[in-house]
C-alpha cells in the first residue's frame, strides 16, 4: 500500500514539473514570436536604406539611389522599362495591386549626349492588369485593354509633386541606379544614367502613394482631383 501511495505522490510531481515547463516554454514562445514581429516591423529610415555613397557636400549629385527597391517596397507587383520614338526619353511603369499604374519619365539633353536624364513627369492612372503598356505608349496597333478615364499628371518638381509653390530648398539630385533599366540612352547609343530630385520620397509620399493606398480607385474619376498638386485630364 506504502509503495501504491509513493507512486502516486511521484507521479503527481512528475506531472506538475511538465505542467510548468509547458507553461514556461509557451511564455518563452510567446516572447520570442512578439520579438520576432517587432523586429520584423522596424522599418530603417530612407537614407539607409534606399541611399548609398552619400556625399552631402556635392553641388548636385549627392548620393545614388535603389529605385527600384524603393518601387518594390510601396507594393509594386511589376515593374517595366518602355522606350519610345523619341530620343533620350524613357517611361518607367509601376504596376500595383489594386490596379494603380505609376509612369515616371525620364528626358536626357538632345544636345548633350553626355547629360544624365531628369525625372520631367509622373502620371497616375488605373489600368485593367491586361492593360498593354508598351504600346499605349508607342502608338503600335494592340488590344490594349481597359484604362481609367482620367490621369493624374505631375512635373518633377516640388510644386507639384510636394504641392507646395513656396519650397525653398536646395535643388539637388540622387543618382539612380541602373538596374539593367534605368537609364536614358542618347543619339549616339550611348547610355546615361537618370536622376531624380533629393525630395523624391516626400514627394512620393505626399503624391503617389494615396492612391496606391487606395482600395478599389475609380476608372471614371480621379479620387484625388484637386486635393493634391499636379493636374487631372481626362481623354
Amino acid at each position: 500500500m506504502k509503495r501504491f501511495l509513493m507512486m502516486l505522490m511521484l507521479l503527481a510531481v512528475v506531472l506538475s514539473t511538465s505542467a510548468c515547463a509547458r507553461e514556461q516554454a509557451a511564455g518563452q514562445s510567446a516572447q520570442s514570436t512578439q520579438n520576432v514581429k517587432a523586429a520584423s516591423s522596424k522599418k530603417g529610415d530612407f537614407a539607409s536604406t534606399y541611399l548609398s555613397n552619400i556625399d552631402k557636400d556635392a553641388e548636385y549629385y549627392v548620393a545614388d539611389f535603389d529605385l527600384n527597391q524603393y518601387l518594390l517596397d510601396s507594393g509594386a507587383i511589376s515593374i517595366e522599362r518602355i522606350d519610345t520614338t523619341l530620343d533620350s526619353t524613357v517611361y518607367i511603369a509601376a504596376r500595383y495591386p489594386n490596379g494603380i499604374v505609376t509612369t515616371y519619365c525620364f528626358e536626357g539633353n538632345n544636345n548633350n549626349p553626355y547629360a544624365n536624364g531628369y525625372l520631367s513627369t509622373v502620371s497616375v492612372f488605373v489600368a485593367e492588369e491586361g492593360f498593354n503598356l508598351h504600346s499605349y505608349y508607342t502608338g503600335e496597333e494592340d488590344e490594349n485593354g481597359v484604362r481609367s478615364e482620367w490621369s493624374h499628371y505631375f512635373y518633377g518638381d516640388a510644386n507639384d509633386l510636394l504641392n507646395d509653390d513656396n519650397y525653398e530648398g536646395d535643388y539637388k539630385y540622387f543618382t539612380v541606379k541602373p538596374n539593367g533599366i534605368y537609364y536614358v540612352e542618347a543619339k549616339n547609343v550611348r547610355k546615361n544614367l537618370i536622376t531624380v530630385p533629393d525630395f523624391f520620397d516626400q514627394g512620393f509620399k505626399t503624391s503617389i502613394l494615396p492612391y496606391i493606398n487606395m482600395k478599389d480607385p475609380s476608372f471614371r474619376k480621379d479620387p484625388m482631383e484637386g486635393k493634391i498638386g499636379g493636374i487631372t485630364d481626362y481623354d
